[in-house]
């Protein structure tokens, strides 16, 4: 019996473990647009993720086609191919709460939809690039 619950304990221990290297993909720069609507109305967007405590962290820029650039920092939670990002604008034009819900697609991209400012949606299409 003392042997079966040891072998479950190290079982538990390393699903933690895989769970914790599989968030490592999205470690690093991402960079890419967003657009509302049919798209006339593109920004860019670079956005690093980081480790921390634990964690994943991001730090955000988004610049609109007038050059007009806001950021923004919050957690991520990733979950197999899925990415559920939560912050809050910290400076520049937008103000208020930053969500995404995005999808990985192949080892290079998240795609997925985001509402932000003003609660305005819009699509997401990012690309690693470190």
């Amino acid at each position: 019996m003392v042997g079966l619950i040891g072998a479950m304990i190290i079982l538990l221990a390393g699903v933690g473990t895989a769970q914790q290297v599989d968030m490592k993909w999205l470690l690093g720069k991402w960079q890419g647009e967003q657009w509302t609507g049919t798209g006339q109305s593109k920004s860019s967007v670079e956005i690093v993720f980081r480790e921390e405590a634990g964690k994943i962290q991001w730090d955000l820029e988004v610049t609109t086609g007038r050059k007009f650039t806001s950021k923004a920092s919050g957690a991520a939670t990733v979950s197999e191919n899925s990415v559920a990002l939560q912050g809050e604008y910290h400076s520049g034009r937008a103000s208020g709460p930053l969500s995404y819900s995005l999808t990985r697609q192949g080892n290079d991209e998240l795609t997925g939809t985001g509402i932000g400012s003003a609660q305005a949606s819009f699509q997401v299409a990012w690309r690693k690039v470190k």
